[in-house]
């Protein structure tokens, strides 16, 4: 790796393609690793497979967001990152970040460095990795997490590159997904989304569906002509289309609509006969992609 002195070094995006994630896991742990491989062009030194995190005030410093599927059941307990020795460059003066500009409001001022980071002999950032959270995508369980494979240290003008960085996950047991389907398209979809493909094997397989309807209209009964217009048209670019008013909806989720709660007896209103239906189309019987959802104050009855 080049030494680079007296010269301002900026990060490039680069969408090379070319990072290894290798994933292993047990019964309530799991393993990503992330290789990252660096290069200076002209000056400018280039973390592949990052974006660039500007901070207004901060050093400029590029980040990987990780994608991490967790196994089937899994509920998130602790999240650490392992390292192997980094390296260590010396001589860089990095640019610290702006205020976002926008289209349509005014220019914002220029700001300086921040003194409290810039003067300070701490590296930047503190940790090499940050939890954003867990997210849900059709009863598949991501756990995005940015990683940092550099730090600076603004006082001393170094740099600590980490070529790999390993994400240990721990998790523990939990309930199956009420909106998980188990269809191979619902698996292909995230295998495009996730860094451990590997994990899909922790997910059981669905039936198929009796019938497809991809695009589903829930409306009130008398905009029910209106949209089926909509829905004749949309089936034309999609596996099946349908329309469903609150009529149907009455008529043939009767057996939802008492629920008991402490030996008490509630009757459920027409917003929690709605969430039923919705997860009946989402599942086996019609594997639905799209709900469009056209009711107002019916919701509130």
């Amino acid at each position: 790796m080049k030494e680079l002195k007296g010269k301002t070094t900026l990060f490039v995006l680069a969408m090379l393609l070319s990072l290894s994630i290798p994933a292993a896991f047990s019964s309530n742990t799991l393993a990503v690793e992330y290789t990252f491989s660096s290069t200076v062009i002209d000056g400018q030194w280039i973390i592949e497979d990052t974006f660039l995190q500007e901070i207004a005030g901060e050093p400029l410093m590029p980040y990987c967001p990780a994608s991490i599927l967790l196994p089937q059941g899994a509920v998130l307990k602790d999240v650490k990152v392992k390292f192997d020795t980094p390296v260590i460059q010396e001589g860089f003066d990095l640019p610290w970040g702006q205020i976002p500009c926008t289209f349509s409001g005014p220019q914002p001022g220029k700001v300086g460095p921040n003194p409290e980071i810039y003067n300070s002999s701490n590296w930047y950032p503190e940790k090499l990795f940050e939890v954003v959270g867990v997210s849900s995508f059709k009863g598949f369980q991501i756990l995005n997490v940015n990683l940092y494979p550099l730090q600076y240290q603004p006082s001393a003008g170094k740099m600590k590159f980490y070529p790999k960085l390993t994400v240990e996950v721990q998790f523990g047991k939990g309930p199956k997904p009420k909106l998980y389907r188990g269809l191979a398209d619902d698996k292909a979809a995230v295998a495009g989304m996730v860094d451990n493909t590997g994990t899909l094997s922790t997910y059981e397989d669905g039936g198929t569906p009796l019938q497809t309807e991809e695009y589903i209209i829930i409306t009130s009964s008398s905009l029910t002509s209106t949209f089926q217009t909509l829905a004749t048209w949309k089936a034309g670019f999609v596996n099946g289309a349908a329309v469903y008013d609150l009529t149907y909806i009455y008529n043939n989720y009767q057996q939802w609509y008492i629920v008991c709660l402490a030996g008490r007896r509630y009757w459920c209103g027409t917003l929690q006969r709605i969430l039923h239906l919705f997860r009946w189309i989402r599942g086996l019987r019609h594997g639905s992609r799209h709900v469009l959802w056209t009711l107002r104050r019916q919701l509130e009855q």
